[in-house]
């Protein structure tokens, strides 16, 4: 009786915890979200060094054309940009979240709306943003992104 117990005791342990399991992925993968969101939200208001905020030190940043950005040269890349715009609105749609461990991996489309630029006032991208979990929060460690 006592080995049945020995072995049925830890697999209802296992199970109960396989079933919270869910829940809290849930929560942290809003949390994944709710960063690619307010990140968005920075760049739109103009915001590069809130924007810049959502990063780890240690990231990269690659751009449509190419170029590999750290996390010191990702406003002076987009400085010029941004002036340049008057008004900048992120559509943003959040394909899928994963998240393994202390790594999120979120694929995203946006649609952004540029009123002062009418040769490219539509842009659609498509992202792949891995984060890392540190001290409490998730942070972009790399961004990837595409054209449609």
């Amino acid at each position: 009786m006592k080995r049945i117990l020995l072995v049925i005791l830890p697999m209802i342990m296992l199970s109960t915890m396989m079933c919270t399991q869910p829940a809290d992925q849930t929560a942290q993968e809003e949390k994944v979200n709710e960063v690619i969101t307010k990140f968005n939200q920075r760049f739109d208001n103009k915001d590069l060094t809130g924007m810049i905020e959502y990063f780890r030190d240690d990231c990269r940043w690659y751009t449509l054309n190419g170029i590999i950005l750290k996390k010191d040269q990702i406003i002076p890349f987009f400085e010029p940009l941004i002036i340049e715009w008057k008004t900048i609105e992120t559509d943003i749609k959040i394909f899928d979240t994963t998240i393994m461990d202390r790594t999120a991996i979120v694929r995203f489309g946006t649609k952004l709306k540029i009123d002062s630029a009418p040769d490219r006032n539509s842009m659609k991208n498509l992202h792949t943003a891995v984060l890392k979990f540190e001290l409490g929060e998730w942070k972009i460690w790399h961004h990837h992104m595409s054209s449609k």
